[in-house]
């Protein structure tokens, strides 16, 4: 099958900014594209190479891949350039009112001599390196920053909390990982009191910061006083960054959105465990439907806007 690494930001008519591979790139993600072929009569067609089935064919009566491709139904990518470059003018940033939000950034994902569920080297040793940066701006320039952390309890009789999920049960009992081409676990995953748990060093606690580490689910919000911090604190806008790109971030941008807050992805600082096909598809879906996707670079120059007009 025909790839070319594509950014997130790139459309059906060709692509827009560079784009590394998951272990060293920032915007980067593997999707089939169409290809141009000649067709019988010598002009060309649009031919887009399958993808894998999602499900297994004919199960639960659901469409797969295999069944769609003969039928010219296979998904093309969108060119949604125009909305983000028209939203993208629009966004005003006011650092007071701003909040940096790590996701996970601890050591069961990004350090790789002891991490649950890796993420892949040269991605994690990239999402760190940048989100330091972030932070620095963030701290120097009044936002706040505040670190959400997943703490994974066992049981009084002796079970794994997070087995207490059907699907993460699942996956455990059929011997099967969330991450491809790597050895993880979710049993032992972040475990309450072990080093995993600890937010990678590089990125603090520093003083001012705040820490919340009770998520338990992929929800930053839920059961967490990350609302009430929030709002304590004045926030109307946050910042994203973390782990992972599809799920856990993904989620956080859903219920920030569903909270009226202006919600920002920093595109540098977000990876995922599970593919750079889901960290793609997130970041579309974000940009398109929840909020902005911006780079740090972008945001730096948000803000600085901001600023310079506030001074004016």
């Amino acid at each position: 099958m025909e790839e070319r690494r594509l950014g997130w930001r790139d459309g059906a008519q060709g692509r827009e900014g560079d784009a590394l591979d998951h272990d060293s790139g920032r915007l980067g993600g593997l999707l089939p594209v169409p290809r141009q072929t000649p067709d019988e009569a010598g002009g060309e067609r649009a031919a887009a190479e399958p993808v894998p089935p999602v499900f297994p064919s004919g199960a639960n009566g659901l469409a797969t891949s295999r069944d769609m491709e003969p039928a010219g139904l296979m998904p093309v990518l969108v060119d949604r350039r125009e909305l983000v470059r028209s939203m993208n003018q629009v966004l005003e940033i006011d650092p007071r009112r701003t909040a940096v939000i790590t996701i996970d950034c601890h050591r069961g994902h990004l350090d790789l001599a002891v991490a649950t569920m890796p993420l892949a080297p040269q991605a994690a040793a990239s999402l760190v390196g940048e989100t330091a940066r972030l932070l620095r701006f963030a701290r120097a320039c009044g936002m706040s920053v505040i670190h959400v952390l997943t703490q994974n309890r066992i049981l009084p009789h002796g079970q794994p909390e997070v087995l207490c999920n059907p699907f993460w049960a699942a996956v455990e009992s059929t011997r099967q990982v969330l991450t491809p081409g790597r050895e993880s676990t979710i049993s032992r995953h972040n475990l309450v009191g072990t080093v995993q748990t600890q937010l990678m060093p590089e990125l603090g606690p520093e003083p001012g910061d705040v820490t919340v580490d009770r998520k338990r689910r992929l929800s930053i919000f839920r059961d967490t006083d990350l609302d009430l911090t929030l709002r304590e604190l004045g926030v109307d806008t946050v910042v994203l960054a973390g782990i992972s790109t599809n799920t856990d971030v993904l989620c956080a941008a859903f219920e920030s959105q569903n909270r009226d807050l202006q919600t920002i992805v920093v595109s540098d600082c977000v990876r995922s465990v599970h593919g750079d096909d889901l960290h793609f598809f997130a970041l579309q879906d974000v940009a398109r439907c929840l909020g902005w996707v911006l780079t740090l670079e972008e945001l730096a120059a948000k803000v600085g806007a901001s600023r310079a007009a506030a001074i004016r």
